[in-house]
């Protein structure tokens, strides 16, 4: 008998996907499940990690529900007497969460800084006890003990918005925990671990029992939108989408800066000296002065506060005597130049 790899496994139930898309027969399909249950037995052992990894395939791939079911209960059916559990191609679900948490644990969430090490906290615990998929109700018992840390350092409970983007990065956390149990999954798990038996928590967590803490979640969860549709999200305002912070400007851009503000200095100044000079009747008007660069860090544009002094001297208009002739643009730019190359050389 040919003796079949987890490999072989994981192409065969690609195979037969790709065949369920193309025949409408079920009695086809069905032959080909049986056949898959006869390949499952030539496995030489159907270790937990080997079930998971079927488990994974036939979770991810686009079979029917009911063919999913058929092949689950054949992995089912092969894993031996030592497992006493059902899988499921549904989601699962857990009556109570916070009860399965061990003393460590709730110390490292405790300890814990960022709600990203909580996320990963708790996707840990989630997958170590053999969940591979949730019930949305899971998610919003995940999401409750999120907001019970929250709670306990001090910090306020988020608007719905910014609730349902954290329901959707813990779910991407969730699916990207690459840890295994030591047992197969259980389509349901009850409230206390203990209903489960001394040979599944010995398996699942060795010395260090889950500390069945009974933690209340009711004052959370009906502030958790779990759908776009939940009407918690109808009637909060959706935050505007958050700009990327710019980087900060290299030299040649704070030159450039300095340079356009300077020739839209000196193209106002040319403009107000000129129609002083046509309007010979009216009393000469000072240039008013270019508004002063946006300050960042007493900086301007990254410059220096010195230069900022120098650049804001340089900008000030020379006061104009009614006898003197305006002075055109390219002379007001090379005055300019002179007096800051001259500048620069008193400093050095």
């Amino acid at each position: 008998m040919m003796q079949w790899k987890v490999e072989d496994l994981v192409q065969e139930i690609n195979h037969l996907e790709a065949l369920e898309s193309k025949s409408k027969s079920k009695t086809l399909i069905d032959k080909m499940v049986a056949s898959m249950e006869s390949k499952f037995k030539c496995l030489p052992t159907l270790t937990p990690g080997i079930t998971l990894k079927i488990m994974d395939a036939i979770d991810d791939s686009k079979l029917c529900l009911e063919t999913k079911d058929k092949l689950l209960n054949c992995v089912d059916s092969c894993t031996g007497p030592a497992s006493n559990v059902k899988l499921a191609a549904a989601q699962q679900g857990v009556a109570h969460l916070p009860m399965y948490f061990t003393s460590t644990d709730w110390q490292k969430l405790q300890e814990a800084v960022m709600h990203r090490e909580v996320f990963e906290i708790i996707a840990s615990r989630m997958k170590l006890m053999g969940l591979v998929s949730m019930k949305e109700e899971v998610k919003a018992q995940a999401l409750a003990i999120v907001l019970h840390w929250m709670d306990s350092k001090g910090n306020p409970v988020p608007e719905p918005w910014p609730l349902y983007y954290l329901v959707k990065d813990f779910s991407k956390v969730f699916m990207a925990t690459r840890l295994t149990c030591p047992v197969a999954s259980l389509a349901t798990y009850p409230w206390r671990p203990a209903d489960l038996g001394e040979e599944w928590l010995a398996k699942v967590y060795g010395k260090e029992l889950p500390m069945n803490k009974d933690h209340n979640l009711g004052q959370y969860l009906h502030k958790i939108p779990l759908r776009s549709t939940s009407h918690l999200l109808k009637v909060a305002k959706r935050p505007a989408p958050v700009a990327t912070p710019q980087q900060a400007p290299s030299v040649s851009d704070q030159g450039l800066a300095f340079m356009s503000a300077l020739h839209g200095f000196m193209a106002k100044y040319h403009v107000s000296t000129t129609s002083a000079s046509k309007q010979e009747d009216a009393p000469k008007q000072h240039t008013s002065p270019a508004p002063p660069l946006a300050l960042c860090d007493g900086k301007v544009n990254g410059s220096s506060n010195e230069d900022l002094d120098l650049q804001k001297e340089l900008m000030q208009p020379e006061p104009s005597n009614d006898g003197e002739k305006a002075v055109s643009l390219e002379e007001f730019e090379q005055q300019a130049y002179d007096k800051l190359l001259a500048k620069k050389m008193e400093r050095q």
